[in-house]
């Protein structure tokens, strides 16, 4: 029978019965027999994914041929008795595994919390993917003799601030197995895997008045620019603003409600960290804001150290935006005002910008004493 032992457990009661969970568990599998590559396995329950495996008998390059963790079920630690072993035991710690939404893709795909690398040959090696760090490394071969002196310890281990390879099994095999974790804070794995930039376009609007089209950027981008793809503004189209409630997030294109086409929007997405404040050692500072204004005369600028990205505009009542210098995609040119003049406080217009901080150098000439 497989031996479990809790490292750490909450207790669910339920109605009829009692559940255990555990965050972490360690499991031993039954000892081999001493016959030449007997194995033991050690079965994380289901749920479950071995996130370290070693041989517990420390029988390695000398009695064992190592340990792997089994690349068709990621659940299974395997270690395996050498010619002339006593026989082996497998231990696994086993931590819940489970899938994560994908930071970088903005339509919400999930991503596995670990997976498995797997990798059998003359020279084998395996890389865990961006975005996720390795939690172990395992190396095995039947020929014991490939495994002494390349890095490997008593449990069949290879440890993680090394590469995960075996060199030199040229007239035979060896293998080598990681177990790769996903970076648990979404910003370091936008940091490590997201492009710089992504394009998302919105669903078509309905045809009619105020009708929204809205591009989402992924969690932990900005739109830094936002536009009316299907252009018209001031004929079909009441114009685009970033959504000053996302922070930023969204960019919305609005249909005037007068015929096809429907409006789309279409936003630039920006990855959006903290940068360190070129004036004040330690201090951090977001790398765009976001600016709003509604009113008779809407108007926003940058603050010292930021530059404009884009700038909106948008008005319910589609005349207000006419010769006002906003072109078809409701885009007021950079090298202009962020500002529409000539609305009223009862038919209002609205503009919105984003703002990116500067360079370093620039930065620290506009801003630092």
């Amino acid at each position: 029978m497989i031996r479990i032992l809790a490292t750490w457990l909450a207790f669910q009661l339920c109605a009829s019965s009692s559940t255990v969970t555990a965050t972490e568990i360690t499991v031993e599998g039954e000892p081999s027999s001493s016959l030449d590559d007997a194995q033991s396995r050690a079965t994380c329950p289901e749920g479950y994914a071995v996130t370290h495996c070693e041989v517990k008998s420390d029988l390695d390059n000398t009695r064992s041929d190592g340990a792997f963790v089994d690349p068709s079920n990621g659940r299974v630690c395997v270690a395996v008795n050498g010619a002339h072993g006593p026989g082996v035991v497998a231990r696994a710690k086993c931590s819940e595994d489970g899938q994560i939404p994908d930071s970088c893709d903005p339509n919400n795909l999930f991503l596995p919390k670990f997976i498995t690398k797997h990798s059998r040959g003359a020279t084998p090696s395996v890389s865990c993917p961006s975005g996720y760090v390795q939690t172990v490394c395992n190396a095995r071969s039947p020929w014991l003799s490939y495994l002494p002196n390349k890095g490997i310890n008593s449990k069949g281990i290879i440890p993680n601030e090394k590469t995960c390879a075996v060199p030199n099994c040229s007239h035979n095999w060896c293998e080598v197995t990681a177990v790769c974790k996903v970076l648990e804070l979404p910003e370091e794995y936008i940091d490590a895997v997201c492009p710089v930039i992504i394009t998302v376009e919105g669903s078509p609007s309905l045809i009619a008045d105020d009708a929204l089209s809205i591009a989402s950027c992924p969690m932990g981008y900005v739109a830094s620019h936002c536009e009316v793809k299907t252009g018209l503004v001031g004929s079909k189209s009441d114009g685009a603003y970033v959504d000053p409630i996302r922070m930023g997030g969204e960019c919305v294109a609005v249909h005037a409600g007068n015929g096809s086409p429907a409006a789309v929007a279409l936003a630039e997405c920006s990855r959006n960290t903290h940068v360190s404040d070129p004036c004040r050692q330690g201090d951090v500072l977001p790398k765009f804001i976001s600016l709003h204004s509604q009113g008779p005369d809407p108007r926003v600028s940058c603050s010292a150290g930021y530059q404009q990205t884009v700038c909106n505009a948008r008005s319910p009542w589609m005349p207000l935006l006419w010769n006002k210098g906003i072109d078809p995609k409701g885009i007021i040119p950079n090298e202009k005002a962020c500002t529409v003049s000539g609305c009223t406080e009862t038919s209002w217009c609205e503009v919105t910008a984003i703002c990116k901080i500067m360079y370093s150098e620039a930065y620290k000439k506009k801003v630092c004493p």
